[in-house]
């Protein structure tokens, strides 16, 4: 087997995994460990050479380890031999270096080799001398039992692959070896055995000696000067016949010796001839018991492997055989039946005498039940046993013989056709239809190709052929078992194609044509038997026709009629006999033979087997084209009789005349089979009026009617009105009115009433509900009042039993508990076919909801096995190809059952899948079949969670396609189901409710939030459907912000806003978070949510369209995290969100998701890959509240998921920077510069280096932003730059510090502390860039409790910043100026006291560079600034110029 790269690459991952487990010392699991690797090495083409040494060290380690389990060894030397087609130098290298001179080998070891040179016999025979001579030193040191048979197997095995090289040496792809050498070996080994081991062997080690005694006596048979020894030790052989478990092994190895003799043309000595032709004599005739076959049938290749020259003694082999077949007793005749059929596969039958042979096969066949009819009360199973071993034998023989081997078909052809007919040989009927099919097709075949016809003809010779006739009614009878597939039904029926001439030879063409049309159903399949009986009858008819010969039709009945003793009563034969039989009468035009025929049938009836199905299937099938004379020759039979006692008369005279209730019954087969147009004429009085005339005296006693519960009476009269009631169905004729239609449906409904409602053993209730069926098709059509009281009679007659267990406990045996379930399934089933009638035979929809109606009590029952029932009705009445009244509903009924597809029992589950599905193929829809029958069988799991996941797949296909207009009706239904179903159901409720609410809710979005509230607020655990719930609600709540609509129409439902809430123009938002709400009150009550940190207030910015994502990220923080499973679901159901077409969903879920990405438990849990994606794509988005929203999910990812922020880095990095972009709205800019520094902290200078220089110059220009929180997170950032400078940015980065530290400085005092405690912090990470770590002293000044003044700061960080860097300090006076104007007070302070430090502390070279009109201009106009605070600094700082420039005799 050729692997491909990746499973070459899998496989060899998994074997190294094996081979670490086998280095464990656990020997537990060693056993499938091996068991694997044989199939694994086995199975591939190339292995790793480090593999195959690996393997051949561990295989052999544990094969030679004394310590493990015996299975375990046997199976490392299994791998240790499999291994040697990948490198068997090295497999034979190991084992032979374990199989040393004068050294007791390890058993396994010995095996090994012997395993080696039976599957590798080209590799091994170069070792093959070796390995003998290391043998040879061996075996005096063996002494225990299993050793010696180790060393007898390899012996064995030695000595084929030598006698293979023998005789086969060319074919080896190295030079000739001398194997003689090799025989001189095996030559020693063997007589050692033989004189050291053999005379005191076990029964054990004889076996062992025995099984090597064939193969090595035949290797040495080539040698003419070991032949003589060889032969010698033949007579020891014969020795061990003694008992069925060697024998086999004993005549096994003398096959083997009689083949080498004559391989090489060896003439065995006479004496051992005869020797071994008694010996061989005694396994045929004298088998053990029981008999052994594979032994007799190798001694008998034995006898013909002894005796080339038989062919010439034929004739005499077959009378000795003859003077054997006397014997009775079952050795011998099982003897002689394989010695026939040796002969038989030889050619040694001859036509003179071999017909003896067959029929004696046959017969054999035949005795079976001759010798079991008067048995020995003693021993009658040990006979019965032995009987059927004879039977067995004899059918396998007619099995192999083939029929046109030589002489054969002159043996066979025409007495062959003996053994169609007799009942005896029935079980013989395929093999014996397949010889005779053999012979006529190959004589069929030499007509069209031999110039002279050698045509097989029927002759009469010695034996008594069987009629055209026969034939026929036989094989006919036969062919009805071909409908259930057996074989020998359809050999009956393939012969018939190939008899025509045979049977009649006007029935050639008819048959040319029918035939194949009559077989093409059966091919690969069985078929109805009904409709295979009515095809069978058809052909019968046909065929008469065709005939159209008196004399051969009435013979045909008679040969019928000599069948009928050939089978059982209730066999699919005789039911057929008996409708064959009254078909042939029916095509009979002998008038008077037909009458007779019939008189002949009703008064001795006994003759047909069972009387009632006999008589009234032949009379039925007769009246088909006589029902004058059926009518007529009956009604003359009843007024000769005159009934004179009641209907039990027969039972009193030995059932050998009719009852009233057969006559009954006929009555209704006679209505059933005649012809329509005459039958509606005849019907009231002729046969309805006998029928109820007859039932009204069976129910009489003396003259008076009584309460009769005869069961015979009931069934026999509900059969008769059934069938009564089909037949003028059938006729079709629609003004027809059948008067007596009440009048028999209230009979049957008498008759269901008087059934007990806590059993189920009688079939009446099945019966009468067939029967109501069938007359509630017929005109005067029923009311819709009647129809209600039918059903609900009978379905309250029926639901109500016992637990089907209850009912089978009543039931004494098995087949009593198999008739209970029988009648309780047919009962239902019926019931199910009667509503399903009296249904959709209505075209009034509103009729057809109150007949289904009558179930739903029943189909919410608290007891299953009612709703089980109710529920298999329901199937029943909405599957297969139903024509409902075009505007039937299925909103209603589907709320009502798709439910239950979640309920207790399978059978219930499967039910109302099929209904619901069933619902929508009455409206003409169709789904997606294949998809949903898949589904439906995966209800069968009693794992309530695949149950959901099913029905919640199933809601998703099909609730698509209910009517808009039907929705609220399947709401209405779906909100009563769960107040009242079982917990998996309620859920099932709430599943189907949110699927079909997402589906078609865009039109009914305040329907929407109204249903969804009934579903919480009436207190019901929302633990199933959270996820749904949520997701549903929470989608209301952003597709409708800021959307005005009308109210709910359910005035009748509870109201979602209480009192007082409610507004004058109703807010569909508000009913949404109103309900939502809810929804999480209820959650956290079972601890699938928390308190939110907003409080009420969450509701408040949910709702709002401006707050509505802060809202969302709020709500999300109040999920339950360690309710993971719930969460992850949440997500899965809202990830569409990302991709929705509404710009608000879209923005909802970027906000929920930001939040929750930030928990490790759900990132470990769920496959967040294409949320993070998708997160990606939303922070492109031109929506600045969604790409805030992606930016903070993206940063957030840092704390959930740091291994994602690496392998993803570039994407992330490329989408968050963008956002540093979006000046105008500065929430984005912010959460970029979070999400930045979140990210930042996770990666290495090298992973950020190619972004650094613009990460850092984005982040500068919001130093200074108005807003506090974008101020913070940059300096925030700025820190964190810092550490990833690396080599490359280092100087950059001190120039933008440079830059910066004017930033820094001022800040220090910014209106928010924690920006002040910042801009310290950047500061000591920052100064080290600038070489002035001396100033570290000055910023520890700022870790005071109390902060120092800012002048005073300045002033002490300007001192030593001078003694530092003057080029620095100078330029932090350049970059003052613009926080001159700066809008907050304390930062333009801080500015002119900064200014002032610098120009105190700057040299006179500095001082000179100053811009001296433009500080002074600014600080004059800072004077008039409206803080005094800024005015006294400017002051002071102008006053400090003044001075340094008096002093550098500047003028000013």
């Amino acid at each position: 087997m050729t692997l491909s790269t990746e499973e070459s690459i899998e496989m060899f991952g998994d074997i190294n995994l094996t081979l670490g487990m086998l280095n464990k010392e656990d020997i537990v699991n060693k056993e499938d460990i091996y068991s694997h690797l044989t199939s694994v090495i086995q199975n591939t083409d190339i292995l790793d050479d480090a593999i195959v040494q690996r393997l051949i060290y561990y295989a052999s380690k544990d094969m030679r380890d004394n310590n493990m389990l015996r299975e375990i060894r046997m199976l490392a030397g299994e791998v240790l031999v499999s291994l040697a087609a990948h490198d068997f130098n090295s497999v034979m290298y190991e084992v032979q270096s374990n199989f040393r001179i004068l050294e007791l080998p390890n058993e396994f070891v010995v095996l090994a080799l012997a395993e080696l040179a039976t599957s590798y016999v080209s590799q091994s025979i170069p070792f093959m001398m070796m390995t003998l001579l290391t043998m040879q030193t061996m075996l005096r040191l063996a002494e225990d039992e299993r050793m010696k048979g180790t060393f007898c197997i390899a012996l064995e095995k030695f000595s084929k692959a030598i006698y293979k090289y023998v005789n086969h040496w060319r074919d080896f792809p190295y030079p000739r070896l001398d194997a003689n050498r090799l025989s001189d070996k095996i030559f020693m080994l063997f007589r050692y055995i033989m004189e050291k081991w053999a005379p005191l062997a076990s029964p054990m080690q004889t076996l062992s000696i025995v099984k090597d005694h064939g193969p090595t006596v035949s290797l040495l048979l080539h040698r003419e000067d070991f032949r003589g020894y060889a032969l010698g030790q033949v007579p020891w052989l014969l020795n061990q016949y003694k008992d069925k478990e060697i024998d086999f092994h004993v005549t096994q190895s003398l096959k083997q010796i009689l083949t080498a003799a004559v391989l090489y043309d060896i003439g065995l000595p006479r004496s051992l001839r005869r020797s071994i032709f008694i010996n061989l004599l005694q396994q045929i005739c004298r088998a053990p018991e029981p008999p052994v076959k594979e032994n007799e049938m190798e001694a008998s290749s034995c006898f013909l492997i002894l005796e080339p020259r038989l062919r010439d003694h034929i004739i005499s082999i077959e009378r000795t055989v003859k003077i054997v077949m006397g014997d009775l007793s079952t050795k011998v005749r099982n003897s002689v039946l394989l010695l026939i059929q040796t002969m038989c596969e030889k050619s040694y039958i001859e036509a003179r005498e071999g017909w003896p042979l067959i029929d004696y096969v046959f017969s054999q066949f035949a005795t079976l039940n001759r010798n079991l009819e008067k048995p020995v009360k003693t021993n009658f199973h040990e006979n019965e046993k032995e009987e059927e071993s004879v039977r067995e034998t004899s059918l396998e023989v007619l099995k192999t013989l083939d029929p046109l081997v030589i002489g054969m078909p002159q043996v066979l052809w025409p007495r062959i056709l003996t053994f169609v007919v007799p009942a005896e040989y029935t079980e013989a009927l395929e093999p014996l239809f397949s010889i005779i099919r053999i012979l006529i097709m190959a004589e069929e075949k030499k007509k069209h190709s031999a110039k002279e016809s050698t045509a097989l003809v029927i002759s009469t010779g010695a034996v008594k052929l069987p009629s055209p006739q026969q034939l026929l009614a036989r094989l006919l009878v036969i062919s009805m078992p071909a409908s259930l597939g057996e074989l020998r039904g359809a050999g009956a029926i393939g012969l018939l194609k190939i008899l025509p001439e045979i049977i009649h030879p006007k029935l050639v063409d008819l048959w040319k044509t029918r035939l194949p049309e009559l077989l093409q159903p059966l091919e690969g399949k069985n078929i109805s038997t009904v409709l295979w009986e009515t095809m069978l009858l058809q052909l019968l008819k046909e065929s008469l026709w065709k005939i159209s010969d008196v004399a051969w039709t009435i013979q045909l009945t008679q040969d019928f009629k000599q069948q009928m003793g050939s089978y059982s009563n209730n066999s699919t034969e005789k039911k057929f006999l008996w409708k064959a039989l009254g078909t042939t009468l029916a095509c009979c035009q002998d008038s008077d033979f037909v009458n007779s025929q019939i008189k002949e049938f009703l008064t001795a009836p006994n003759q047909l087997g069972d009387q009632r199905q006999g008589i009234t299937s032949i009379l039925g099938y007769c009246a088909e084209n006589h029902l004058d004379i059926v009518l007529k020759v009956f009604k003359t039979f009843q007024n000769q009789e005159k009934f004179f006692m009641n209907q039990c008369k027969s039972l009193f005279s030995g059932k050998k005349s009719l009852t009233k209730t057969d006559v009954m019954v006929i009555y209704g087969a006679v209505a059933l089979h005649a012809p329509k147009k005459q039958l509606l004429s005849r019907l009231n009085q002729d046969i309805i009026s006998q029928v109820l005339f007859l039932h009204g005296q069976c129910s009489q006693v003396l003259g008076m009617s009584v309460m009769n519960k005869d069961m015979d009476l009931q069934m026999s009269f509900t059969r008769s009105i059934t069938e009564i009631g089909i037949a003028v169905q059938d006729a079709e004729d629609q003004g027809f009115q059948f008067s007596y239609k009440e009048m028999l449906i209230v009979y049957m409904l008498d008759f269901i009433r008087d059934e007990p409602l806590d059993s189920l053993a009688s079939p009446i209730r099945w019966k009468a509900l067939i029967a109501i069926r069938y007359l509630s098709k017929l005109k005067p059509q029923l009311s819709l009042q009647d129809h209600l009281n039918i059903l609900e009679e009978n379905i309250r007659r029926l639901l109500p039993l016992p637990p089907l267990e209850n009912l089978k406990s009543e039931g004494q045996t098995d087949k009593d508990k198999e008739h209970i379930q029988f009648l309780y399934e047919r009962s239902m089933d019926t019931l199910g076919k009667l509503l399903k009638t009296m249904m959709w035979d209505n075209v009034n929809a509103e009729d057809c909801q109150e007949m289904f109606n009558l179930l739903r009590m029943w189909l919410v029952s608290q007891k299953e096995w009612e709703r089980e029932r109710a529920f298999q009705i329901t199937a029943k009445v909405l599957t297969n190809d139903i024509e409902a009244p075009g505007n039937f509903k299925i909103g209603s009924l589907l709320g009502l059952l798709a439910p239950h597809s979640c309920d207790t029992l399978p059978t219930i589950r499967q039910a109302a899948a099929s209904s619901t599905i069933g619902l929508f193929y009455i409206k003409g829809i169709h789904l997606e079949v294949e998809r949903l029958q898949g589904l439906q069988e995966g209800l069968e799991s009693d794992d309530v969670q695949v149950q959901i996941k099913i029905s919640s797949k199933i809601a998703k296909i099909v609730s698509k396609f209910i009517p808009n207009e039907e929705i609220l009706m399947f709401l209405e239904e779906m909100l009563d189901g769960l107040e009242s179903l079982n917990p998996t159901c309620t859920k099932a409720c709430g599943i189907w409710m949110i699927t079909v609410l997402k589906q078609q809710g865009a039109d009914l979005e305040d329907q929407v939030a109204c249903a969804t509230y009934e579903v919480i607020s009436m207190g019901t655990s929302v633990t199933g459907l959270y996820p749904e719930l949520f997701t549903l609600l929470l989608k209301l709540v952003s597709c409708t912000l800021g959307q005005k609509m009308p109210t709910c129409p359910w005035s009748h439902r509870r109201h979602v806003m209480q009192q007082g809430e409610q507004q004058q123009i109703p807010d569909p938002c508000r009913l949404s978070t109103a309900t939502l709400k809810c929804l999480q009150a209820q959650a956290m009550r079972e601890g699938l949510a928390k308190e939110s940190d907003e409080g009420d207030n969450l509701w408040t910015l949910l709702s709002s369209p401006s707050t509505h994502h802060i809202g969302v990220c709020s709500l999300a923080r109040s999920m339950a995290v360690w309710q993971h499973g719930v969460i992850l679901d949440i997500m899965e159901q809202l990830l569409s969100s990302l991709t929705s077409s509404s710009e608000n969903y879209r923005i909802t879920g970027a906000a929920f998701f930001s939040e929750l990405m930030k928990e490790p438990i759900l990132w470990k849990h769920g496959n967040l890959r294409n949320l993070l994606i998708l997160m990606d794509q939303s922070a492109w988005d031109s929506n600045a509240t969604l790409r805030q929203m992606a930016i903070r999910g993206l940063g957030n990812t840092a704390s959930g998921a740091p291994h994602k922020v690496k392998k993803h880095k570039q994407l992330m990095l490329e989408s968050i920077i963008r956002g540093l972009y979006h000046l105008a709205r500065t929430e984005v800019v912010c959460e970029s510069l979070k999400a930045l520094k979140k990210i930042l902290e996770l990666l290495t200078d090298r992973d950020v280096s190619f972004y650094f220089k613009e990460i850092v110059l984005q982040t500068r220009t919001f130093f200074e932003d108005e807003q506090d929180d974008v101020r913070l997170t940059a300096i925030f950032l700025f820190e964190d730059l810092a550490p990833l400078t690396g080599r490359r940015w280092k100087i950059f980065f001190a120039e933008e510090i440079k830059k910066s530290l004017i930033s820094f400085l001022l800040h220090l005092w910014d209106p928010n502390p924690k920006i002040g405690v910042a801009c310290r912090d950047v500061l000591m990470v920052c100064i080290p860039f600038l070489g002035l770590q001396d100033l570290y002293g000055v910023l520890d000044r700022l870790l005071d409790q109390d902060l120092p003044r800012a002048r005073d700061f300045y002033s002490q960080f300007c001192v030593k910043l001078a003694k530092k860097n003057q080029e620095i300090l100078w330029i932090r006076h350049t970059h003052s100026f613009t926080f001159f104007t700066s809008t907050w007070e304390v930062i333009r302070s801080a500015a002119v006291k900064l200014t002032d430090a610098v120009v105190l502390n700057l040299t006179s070279q500095y001082v000179e560079l100053l811009d001296r009109d433009q500080l002074t201009t600014r600080l004059q106009a800072l004077r008039q600034d409206p803080c005094i605070s800024v005015q006294r600094a400017a002051e002071a700082a102008l006053q400090t110029l003044l001075r340094r420039c008096k002093e550098t005799s500047i003028p000013l």
